[in-house]
Order: structure tokens, then sequence, then C-alpha cells
């Protein structure tokens, strides 16, 4: 008796990759939210950067009286530096989002290197103020923007429609 070996078996898979979360093509709803939420972030990160910027451009906005000094011009620069900083992460931060709700991989990548760095930031500042006097409004700010950046770097790992690197 012989045995045919024309046929090989498959070879088997070696790699592991996330579970798919829908058909091909189709981005997960709960990744889309996660992708409104940065771009919610992304702006009003783009108004706190311009608000910075215009303060700094304009310290008699105010009140016309005010005369500013040497260091008052250094504070200036420092805030024009600042907002133009913020102003310009936000901006990316608003294209990760499009590009998580575009269903690109490279939004989903910045948005989940987003969630990452500033939900753990967030978090620092809500640990380290712990021991501190409570100001509500404050704490409830810090810990609206941990969850909301757990929230999407959870949904943009695993409620993907595949691996995070194709």
């Amino acid at each position: 008796m012989s045995e045919d070996l024309s046929e090989e078996p498959a070879p088997r898979s070696s790699s592991w990759t996330l579970p798919v979360a829908g058909p091909p093509g189709r981005v997960a709803v709960a990744a889309r939210v996660a992708a409104l939420i940065l771009g919610l972030f992304g702006v009003a990160f783009v108004g706190v950067g311009g608000l910075l910027v215009f303060t700094g451009l304009n310290p008699s906005a105010a009140d016309p009286g005010i005369v500013v000094t040497e260091f008052g011009q250094g504070v200036r620069s420092v805030f024009v530096a600042v907002g133009l900083l913020v102003a310009l992460l936000a901006l990316v931060e608003i294209a990760a989002a499009v590009g998580a709700w575009m269903g690109q991989a490279w939004g989903r990548v910045l948005g989940i290197l987003y969630a990452v760095v500033f939900g753990v930031g967030s978090l620092v500042i809500l640990l380290t103020s712990l021991g501190r006097e409570p100001a509500a409004a404050g704490t409830a700010l810090i810990v609206g923007w941990f969850v909301a950046y757990a929230y999407v770097a959870v949904a943009l790992i695993a409620k993907w429609r595949g691996p995070l690197i194709p």
C-alpha cells in the first residue's frame, strides 16, 4: 500500500493576532466612538492652545492699562510657545481621530499612543492630587479624562476589525 503524498497539509500559523471584531472593511462602533472622543478632545485642546497664544500675544486684551516689563515679555513668549505646542499636538490628535474613524491603521496606532500617554498622564495627576485639598471640579475633570482615554485605548486595541499592525 502506498500513501498519496501529493497533498501536503496546510502550514500552521505561528503568529498571534487580535480577534476580528467585525467584517473586513468596517470599523467597529466602539472604535468609532473612541475616534469621536479623540476628535472632541483635539478640538478642545486646539481651543486651549489658541487661548494661550492669544493671551501671550495680547496681554492688554483684558486690561488696556497693563504695562509689560522685560520679564513680562519673556512670559508672553512662553505662553505663545506652549500654546503653539498644545495646538500642534491637538491637531495631530484630530488627525488620529480622522484616521481611526476612516479605519486607517496609522490613525489607530496614533490614537492608541495618545490614549496611553494622556491617560497615564491624567492618572499621575490624579494620584498626586489625592492627599491635597479636594477640588471637586478639577478632580472630576481629571477622572473624566482618564476614563475617556482608557476607553479610547481599550476600544482601539480590542474592538477593531483586524490586527494592530497589518
